[in-house]
């Protein structure tokens, strides 16, 4: 059985299965207060894994792995890979964006990585650690997404308080 929030009813609801369409991230969390205790978190997609990184005040990460598709992973079956690096891909010239996955047995994208030399690339999460950059295009911002407001921003840090 598992208990997932329902927006709809505004309620925690018990659900027998799940199904996926499209590659989910499965993250291994334990509660600050509790770090003995092992858990998983299911999101749905990438925005909601950055949005969930950057909203973090109660519970640490120990992994991440991408449930993903066989048309993704090239292995023709559903997967779970350790998530190394997840980029966020956005062509400057139109409205046209893709997400890049990279594991340690594959690298592809929901589009072709081949057209994307001259798009954008921001790394929504890396296993790694990254050099924060200060000035240009990818520079750090206190933004979890470019939709994301500076009125949000506040309420996120103003909730962690």
């Amino acid at each position: 059985m598992f208990l997932a929030y329902d927006p709809e009813k505004e309620a925690i609801r018990s659900w027998g299965h799940f199904e996926f369409e499209q590659p989910c991230f499965i993250l291994t969390i334990s509660p600050m207060d509790e770090p003995e205790l092992s858990r998983a978190a299911v999101l749905s997609n990438p925005y909601d894994l950055n949005r969930y990184l950057a909203t973090l005040d109660a519970v640490v990460v120990h992994n991440i792995q991408l449930l993903s598709p066989g048309e993704l992973n090239g292995t023709g079956t559903w997967c779970l890979d350790e998530l190394l690096e997840l980029t966020h891909l956005s062509d400057p010239k139109s409205t046209a964006e893709g997400m890049r996955y990279k594991t340690a047995a594959w690298t592809d994208s929901d589009v072709d990585l081949a057209s994307t030399a001259e798009w954008g690339h921001r790394v929504l999460f890396s296993k790694s650690p990254q050099p924060m950059k200060l000035f240009g295009a990818s520079a750090y911002s206190p933004f979890s997404s470019p939709q994301d407001t500076l009125y949000e921003m506040l309420a996120r840090s103003s909730s962690s308080l």
